[in-house]
């Protein structure tokens, strides 16, 4: 299959309503690049060719809700994409997230646990959670600070990072997770039955009810 691909240069500032511009124009994602700080590019990708006419309109009505310069966009380059394995070259970039107590990587990594941190083995599948998201960090920093082993609840575990944290932390506690899409649970599971706490989380479909 052959891909599209919208390259942009623009102002920083202009980010936000440039990509809001590129998904109204038919663009299935966007990828942002930073330049200098001041300017950067955005990329946006289509599965057929992008209609240029629909791109500038959306562009221009984008920078005037936002209250921006025309001048803010500098420069639109169209390209083909040579179809990929695409799993596999995110694989290839997906970097450990480390935090002061834990070490979220991937199954295929070679990361140590010297030092003491808890190393966490993470294969994502189609769940949601990789440990690079900023709430996740937090949520894991808050979990290195507050969390005495008592019991635990993780509501939309996605691919249990969490739970999975909570039970290595503190090998006594109660441990439950939850989430209402059946294939995170699944994964979820699957990940702690990874780092040997499959038995300490109770991992279930449905909401915090």
């Amino acid at each position: 299959m052959k891909w599209y691909a919208l390259d942009v240069a623009l102002a920083a500032r202009a980010r936000e309503a440039v990509e809001y511009a590129l998904m109204e124009a038919g663009a299935l994602g966007t990828e942002a690049r930073g330049e200098d700080g001041e300017t950067m590019r955005v990329s946006a990708y289509f599965d057929e060719p992008p209609q240029i006419e629909r791109v500038r309109g959306a562009l221009a009505e984008a920078l005037r809700i936002y209250g921006l310069a025309s001048s803010d966009v500098r420069e639109t380059t169209a390209r083909e994409v040579a179809d990929e394995d695409w799993l596999a070259e995110w694989k290839k970039n997906w970097q450990p997230v480390e935090t002061e107590r834990f070490i979220i990587a991937p199954p295929w990594s070679e990361v140590s646990d010297d030092g003491g941190r808890i190393v966490i083995r993470v294969e994502p599948g189609m769940a949601f959670g990789t440990g690079t998201h900023e709430t996740t960090r937090l949520c894991l920093a808050a979990i290195e600070k507050h969390f005495s082993g008592a019991s635990f609840l993780d509501i939309g575990t996605g691919t249990g990072i969490l739970a999975i944290a909570a039970a290595r932390l503190c090998p006594e506690a109660i441990v439950e997770a939850c989430d209402t899409d059946p294939v995170a649970i699944t994964i979820a599971h699957e990940n702690a039955r990874l780092n040997g706490v499959a038995e300490r989380v109770n991992f279930r479909v449905g909401s915090a009810r």
